[in-house]
């Protein structure tokens, strides 16, 4: 009997622990793959709506595209939500949707990632608005531009204006003149009543001077500048991963990161770093035409950035490494909303710009200047026939698919072409040929 009744505990017991394995196995199935798939697709939904806050949030894309993004997200999104979150998708289904989820994830992240460092860019890049701002998008404007001679940040201190540059934008017909004028070049500066100085001094003074002083000389209006300086340069250049730069003389300059203590750069491609390429930038001793040599080089550096700059390869792997690297070395009284309408318009209508240049010339003498008191110093004097042309040029590109009535009334000698087709004169061009 005793026996007995132990032969029953020992069954009943062998009941419990194999209730207990199969409850367990049961609790493993409620919380198994298709109860993953739901807190996933709930995930998925998440970095779906941050990701779509960030494109508003940031707005530089046009209204078609970032309507046209939505619709096509929230159709795969319906499909891939339900393939995750119901039960009774079978599991082929449901591994699929959580393979191609998991992409979209990623991708997701990383375009609110850079959204975001967009934006932060553009807040710490522009100043405020311009008093003398136009609507960016259709209307010509010059932007100046200011290259310091320090390194640091934008705000660190004021210091020599080494490069000057007057950049004149037509959207119109996608036109862009960039005018380069001798660090020496004489100016006059206006808020000190027109005494005469030399251009490079101004930027001690402030950026304003340095416009009130171009807008003297050249007869324009200047309605945004861009203030860099040698950080500028050397980081964004490193952060491209360098330029190839076509240099059109060889010759040799200082150069403190090389062990001889100069760098030669051989006529042809060079392949330059950040530093290199200031040193590049720099120079003008080595050559005979001084100054405008050193102009042409800085326009070769220019053209170097554009081009690699312009690269998908380039802004899609380092996008946004460059933007978190420029944040602190560049300024400009371009309102956010400006800018962020350039980039829409770019975006909307990827246009090829016809890109010009122009660089003024001068004579050489030695001066006593407003800065330097009684000592004399090397001063370029300027050439009145180079201004004149200066500001033909500009007023040319300006006032092209504008204005030919004031066109006409231009003086001076124009080197830039006379007429560039709109978009709309370049379909009709189409339309007839066919």
């Amino acid at each position: 009997m005793g026996s007995k009744l132990k032969k029953n505990k020992d069954i009943n017991k062998d009941k419990e622990l194999a209730s207990k394995i199969k409850n367990k196995k049961n609790g493993k199935k409620k919380f198994g793959f298709k109860n993953f798939t739901r807190i996933w697709a709930i995930v998925y939904l998440l970095v779906l709506m941050i990701f779509e806050i960030c494109l508003v949030i940031v707005n530089v894309l046009p209204a078609k595209i970032l309507l046209l993004t939505v619709v096509i997200l929230g159709l795969i999104s319906i499909i891939v939500f339900a393939q995750l979150f119901f039960m009774n998708i079978n599991k082929k289904s449901k591994i699929f949707a959580t393979v191609l989820s998991s992409i979209l994830i990623i991708l997701f992240s990383l375009g609110s990632v850079y959204s975001m460092g967009t934006n932060r860019f553009i807040d710490k890049l522009s100043e405020g608005k311009s008093e003398y701002s136009v609507n960016v998008t259709d209307k010509p404007f010059n932007i100046y531009i200011s290259g310091m001679d320090f390194d640091g940040t934008i705000d660190s201190e004021k210091g020599r204006s080494d490069v000057n540059m007057v950049v004149t934008v037509n959207p119109r017909n996608h036109r862009v003149l960039m005018t380069s004028i001798p660090r020496d070049y004489e100016i006059s500066l206006v808020e000190y009543d027109n005494a005469k100085d030399k251009l490079t001094h101004t930027g001690m003074y402030g950026v304003d001077t340095g416009i009130s002083s171009i807008e003297n000389l050249l007869d324009i209006k200047i309605n945004y500048y861009l203030k860099l300086n040698f950080s500028t340069v050397q980081v964004l250049i490193d952060a491209i991963g360098g330029i190839d730069v076509n240099s059109e003389v060889e010759f040799e300059t200082l150069y403190e990161h090389d062990p001889t203590g100069r760098h030669h750069f051989n006529k042809g491609i060079n392949h330059l770093d950040g530093g290199l390429a200031l040193a590049f930038a720099r120079e003008r001793q080595s050559f005979e035409k001084g100054d405008n040599q050193r102009i042409r080089n800085q326009q070769l550096v220019l053209d170097a950035v554009i081009e690699k700059m312009t690269s998908s390869r380039t802004l899609l792997g380092r996008y946004n490494k460059i933007l978190s690297v420029l944040g602190d070395y560049m300024r400009t009284n371009m309102s956010e909303d400006e800018i962020k309408s350039i980039a829409k318009k770019q975006l909307d209508e990827m246009p090829k710009w016809t890109i010009e240049k122009y660089g003024l010339t001068g004579h050489d003498s030695n001066k006593a200047t407003y800065t330097s008191g009684s000592q004399e110093l090397y001063v370029m004097a300027p050439d009145e026939k180079s201004v004149k042309t200066a500001n033909a040029n500009i007023r040319t590109v300006m006032y092209d698919a504008f204005d030919e009535k004031a066109k006409e009334k231009i003086e001076g000698e124009i080197t830039v072409t006379d007429h560039v087709m709109t978009p709309k004169e370049k379909a009709k061009a189409n339309k007839k040929k066919k």
